[in-house]
């Protein structure tokens, strides 16, 4: 998606915005794996678990979404003196959240764990203390609120219904603060003595505060919203509601009107955090004095990249800043997309080169490449990488064209470009379950090739059409524009 002019200048001003973010935060972890069979104890699938990733969960995701997005975040919340807290605190730092602000109490910290096979949830399970604080943590929790709010622009209050925020030292403290505040919240109603600027119910929690049947779908929905809209504000003490509506986007439910953004309807089979990206954008419209609109219009395009991707995900700028025609990732996004496919359980495969005029012997091979594994990364030599190979005159077709060539064909996946003579960073970061090439090169020699055997992965070369080479072609070209 391209951002708007507005929502461009909005992305450059994050940087300067400070959330701090108050509440429940757990473990999100996601067990990836194959089943082949039924269990032996009971008609159960039996799953081989192959892939086990932990992540910040609940208020953590909201504030490494924060982080993500590019600006900066401080995180108070209470877990357990425990190694699921100590992984979660881990996690929080090195995705450049402030945790120091973390307390640190004699319960234990909530996961919530998944199992995955292929694209689907088959378990989740929970653990953890759900109680709420003794007085001493309520005490000292509340006295890092009031410490630390005041070098935030502004306060995410994110409650989850896990105990943390029960008590009345923290409850006091929230009350007292004089930052805007954005309550995200399963029951918004319980914050109305804070007069939150903004609160996000989702379309369950909204239907629930108006009445209606949570079953109602598309503009009904919509409709019943913008009746209900002077009720909403009133029962949330908030200034504006942001309604989130699922596949219908959401609505801003503003003193002087109501506004929709709307979004695209995407797949997503198991996706979780997404509102947690659509309040972490929001917090930083806020924070850096945005027009609300505009960072709604953000949000909701944040939240439909995440929607998308496998397990506890994120949105970044670069996600929010997509060239239409040009689809060549950076490194560093295609090292965290192909992260998510491996989480998501799928098998990758890997193949680079020129591939600067192309020809049957080129589809052939990616054709091959492409039927090795679930998704398929193209790496193309640069400009000035073809010349070094194939001397001047080269590439005839520059890398923009190149890779716009290679993404109209339904079989390629992804694709960047690197300099220098072979892409090992890019291998390391991927870690390919397989290395492709064709059977004009020495395969088993290429630096390619060893680091993929070095990572675990394999290396399949695939047998040449005859007489098919981008040289022939130009010669061709030349003959026939002699002869003409």
């Amino acid at each position: 998606m391209t951002a708007r002019p507005a929502i461009d200048r909005l992305l450059d001003q994050f940087p300067w915005g400070r959330v701090l973010v108050v509440g429940d935060v757990v473990a999100d972890e996601w067990l990836t794996g194959a089943c082949g069979k039924v269990a032996r104890e009971a008609p159960v699938p039996n799953v081989s678990i192959r892939y086990r990733e932990v992540v910040p969960g609940g208020g953590g995701n909201t504030a490494v979404n924060v982080t993500s997005l590019g600006g900066r975040c401080v995180v108070v919340s209470a877990l357990g003196d425990d190694a699921v807290g100590e992984a979660v605190a881990e996690q929080l730092r090195r995705r450049g959240v402030q945790e120091e602000s973390v307390v640190v109490c004699g319960r234990h910290t909530i996961a919530k764990r998944r199992i995955v096979v292929g694209p689907q949830v088959v378990a989740r399970f929970d653990e953890g203390d759900v109680k709420g604080l003794d007085p001493e943590a309520d005490a000292e929790l509340a006295g890092k609120i009031s410490q630390y709010a005041q070098q935030a622009d502004v306060v995410v209050v994110a409650d989850y219904g896990l105990g943390s925020l029960e008590g009345p030292q923290v409850q006091d403290a929230l009350a007292g603060l004089s930052r805007p505040v954005l309550v995200d919240a399963h029951d918004v109603r319980r914050w109305a003595r804070v007069r939150p600027e903004v609160v996000t119910p989702n379309w369950e929690e909204t239907a629930g505060i108006l009445r209606l049947d949570p079953g109602l779908t598309g503009p009904l929905r919509i409709e019943q919203v913008r009746a209900g809209a002077d009720l909403l504000r009133e029962a949330t003490g908030s200034t504006y509601v942001v309604a989130t509506l699922d596949g219908d986007g959401a609505l801003l439910v503003a003193p002087d009107a109501v506004r929709h953004v709307p979004t695209r309807r995407v797949d997503a089979p198991h996706s979780a955090g997404a509102g947690d990206t659509l309040t972490a954008a929001l917090a930083l419209g806020l924070a850096v004095g945005a027009d609300l609109t505009d960072a709604l219009e953000l949000a909701v395009a944040a939240a439909t990249v995440v929607v998308q991707r496998p397990g506890t995900a994120t949105c970044s700028p670069q996600d929010l800043r997509s060239v239409p025609g040009s689809p060549l990732l950076t490194a560093e996004e295609l090292i965290r997309i192909c992260h998510e496919h491996r989480a998501a359980g799928r098998r990758i495969a890997v193949t680079n080169g020129c591939f600067d005029v192309l020809h049957a012997g080129h589809v052939s091979l990616l054709q091959s490449a492409a039927a090795e594994a679930d998704v398929l990364v193209v790496a193309l030599n640069d400009d000035a990488g073809v010349r070094a190979i194939k001397g001047p005159g080269r590439p005839v077709n520059g890398v923009a064209d190149r890779a716009a060539v290679l993404a109209a064909m339904g079989f390629v996946d992804h694709l960047t470009a690197y300099d220098g003579a072979a892409p090992l960073s890019l291998i390391d970061g991927i870690r390919p379950d397989v290395y492709v090439k064709g059977a004009d090169h020495d395969v088993l020699a290429l630096p390619e090739a060893r680091a993929t055997t070095a990572l675990g992965g394999r290396v399949s070369v695939v047998p040449l059409l005859p007489d098919r080479s981008t040289s022939g072609v130009i010669e061709a070209c030349a003959r026939a524009r002699s002869s003409a």
